[in-house]
C-alpha cells in the first residue's frame, strides 16, 4: 500500500528555505505580504487589516497539515533565514497537489517562486500517490501565469466563474488552470 503524499516539515532550493508555517510566522507574514494591497489582490482572502487575521489564518494552515490535507510552508531567503517573505500551500485533493502562493512584492521578479514550485513540483510527481499537480490564476495576472509555465505546468483552460476574488469583486472571476502530470 502506497503511503500518502505528504512533505518534511523542511525542505531547501538553492535560495530559499521552505519551513512548516505556523502561528508564529504570522506577524512576519502580515508585514511582508498579508497586508499589501498590492500583493493581495488575486488572492482568495481579503488584505489583512490586523495581524490577528494572518494569525487566524496560520492556526487553519496548522490544522490542514495535522489533518494531511494541506502542507502549507512559508518561504525564507537563505541569507535571512528568519525574513518571512511568502508562502506556498500544497494542498492534497485524492492523488491531485493543488498549489496556492503568495510572495511579498518585494521579491517580485527575481524567480523566487518559480524556483520554489519547481522543487515541489518535481518532490509531489516523485510521489508514487501522486499523479497530477496543479494550480490556478486569475487570467490577468500575468506574472502568476509566467511562474506556472517557468515552473514547468501547462495552461489546460479556463475556469469560468471559478473563484470569488474578494479584493476585486464579490462575484466569482475565471481562472487558467496549469497542470503537469505524471
Amino acid at each position: 500500500m502506497t503511503p500518502p503524499y505528504s512533505l518534511p516539515d523542511h525542505l531547501s532550493t538553492d535560495r530559499f528555505l521552505l519551513r512548516r508555517a505556523s502561528p508564529d510566522n504570522a506577524h512576519a507574514a502580515f508585514d511582508a505580504y498579508a497586508s499589501d494591497p498590492r500583493v493581495t489582490p488575486y488572492l482568495a482572502w481579503r488584505t489583512h487589516r490586523h495581524p490577528d487575521g494572518t494569525r487566524a489564518f496560520f492556526v487553519r494552515a496548522a490544522a490542514k497539515w495535522t489533518a494531511g490535507t494541506g502542507f502549507p510552508m512559508v518561504i525564507l531567503p537563505r541569507e535571512s533565514a528568519r525574513e518571512v517573505i511568502g508562502m506556498i500551500h500544497p494542498e492534497v485533493t485524492g492523488d491531485t497537489v493543488v498549489y496556492g502562493y503568495v510572495l511579498s512584492a518585494r521579491w517580485w521578479g527575481r524567480g523566487c517562486m518559480t524556483e520554489v514550485l519547481r522543487r515541489l513540483v518535481r518532490h509531489a510527481l516523485a510521489h508514487p500517490a501522486v499523479r497530477r499537480v496543479e494550480a490556478t490564476c486569475a487570467p490577468e495576472n500575468t506574472a502568476s501565469a509566467r511562474v506556472l509555465e517557468n515552473a514547468g505546468l501547462v495552461l489546460e483552460g479556463v475556469m469560468q466563474r471559478h473563484m470569488v476574488r474578494p479584493n476585486l469583486s464579490d462575484q466569482p472571476g475565471d481562472s487558467l488552470v496549469y497542470a503537469a502530470t505524471r
